[in-house]
């Protein structure tokens, strides 16, 4: 049912749209500093999208990825944490606060339950790869 409900909102949201605009990405990470404190950081891309909510889609599918990357690879590796995203229109105006507040929660929603569905699965895989190590 939920798939069901995520794909007429895709829909909606692709039949809505027509040319590609230029949105800016902001993913704020964590890192520590040689002090020890935590010390934030921005990550600053591009989306290029037709419409207001697909690029804020984008970013939240960027956002997952970022996350899930962090959770596999932050073992190995010093890698700053992802910690909140925002994605800007050509105006420099936050899409949450343009987009209708159930569509984002909607889209937070999602992606927020398929990192949780993907938790276990990359510690499957984080233990394995430390097993070939």
């Amino acid at each position: 049912m939920n798939k069901l409900i995520f794909t007429i909102v895709v829909i909606i949201l692709f039949a809505s749209c027509s040319s590609k605009t230029k949105y800016t990405l902001i993913v704020t990470v964590e890192d520590m500093n040689e002090a020890g404190e935590k010390e934030r950081k921005e990550i600053i891309d591009t989306i290029r999208q037709t419409c207001d909510s697909l690029a804020y889609f984008n970013g939240s599918a960027a956002f997952l990825v970022y996350r899930n990357t962090f959770a596999l690879n932050s073992y190995k590796m010093s890698m700053s944490k992802p910690v909140d995203f925002k994605v800007f229109n050509e105006k420099g105006i936050d899409l949450r606060q343009v987009l209708n507040k159930s569509a984002v929660h909607f889209i937070d929603e999602y992606y927020e339950e398929h990192y949780i569905r993907a938790k276990p699965l990359i510690e499957k895989r984080k233990k394995k790869m430390l097993e070939r190590e």
